[in-house]
């Protein structure tokens, strides 16, 4: 069955013989996901591991995240930094018990979840429980980057509109890159210096992707690394 979306046309697999059909036989031509006209800033699609379609360079990306994020000796290593995070969290729950104080559940939630990537990721804590204007600026951007993403968009179906974007969502999705883009290159340039003038290292992922990036320079680059880490708002909702 095919639908007629603006000036695209979907294919929508509607039996189970035609699901084996292109599950077995066409994965590779049709794994790649629609890329919105939301994201499309930076040639950030092209450097991003949830964007790109199948290729060598997704390859890449993924063998990196496999090995520097999800292999089971990284997994049990970070043990220690979840098991943190949670005791934190407990010792804040406490502590408003203690004053009786009320709590934003979700604010609370978002803050752990945002010192738990930021710590893995670079071993800072991007927000505090006593002061949560940093955790309520991040969970802006971030949910502002995945509403423009999965807000409809006219630009989508009539491709025409991708210069005018008519709803404004590219410019606001720009906005929010801007600022994580400028987060990470403040990080990026702190660490650098902290490498060549000190031998101490972090453990992180960070130091990992820049030992990466040192190793295979003409292959993957800062901007590779920045889009790398622009990704991560999507781990956890794609």
């Amino acid at each position: 069955m095919s639908l007629k979306l603006g000036s695209r046309t979907a294919i929508v697999v509607s039996s189970p013989a035609l699901a084996k059909e292109v599950l077995q036989k066409h994965d590779q031509i049709l794994s790649s996901r629609t890329v919105p006209n939301a994201v499309h800033i930076f040639d950030y699609p092209k450097m991003s591991i949830v964007w790109l379609p199948p290729s060598t360079q997704w390859r890449n990306l993924r063998k990196i995240c496999k090995e520097q994020m999800f292999a089971l000796q990284k997994l049990n290593a970070s043990q220690g930094l979840r098991r943190e995070k949670l005791q934190q969290l407990y010792d804040y729950f406490y502590k408003c018990s203690v004053a009786r104080k009320s709590l934003n559940i979700g604010e609370v939630a978002f803050t752990t979840t945002l010192n738990l990537i930021s710590s893995t990721f670079f071993s800072v804590d991007f927000a505090n429980y006593d002061d949560f204007n940093c955790s309520r600026e991040f969970k802006e951007i971030v949910y502002g980057v995945l509403k423009n993403v999965g807000t409809p968009n006219p630009a989508d179906y009539f491709p025409y509109l991708k210069v005018l974007d008519p709803k404004g969502i590219r410019r606001s999705t720009k906005h929010c890159f801007l600022k994580l883009y400028g987060v990470f290159d403040d990080i990026i340039d702190e660490r650098l210096l902290v490498r060549d003038s000190s031998e101490s290292r972090k453990d992180d992922l960070l130091e990992a992707l820049l030992d990466y990036t040192m190793k295979t320079k003409s292959e993957f680059s800062r901007n590779d690394l920045k889009g790398l880490l622009l990704s991560w708002p999507f781990y956890g909702s794609i």
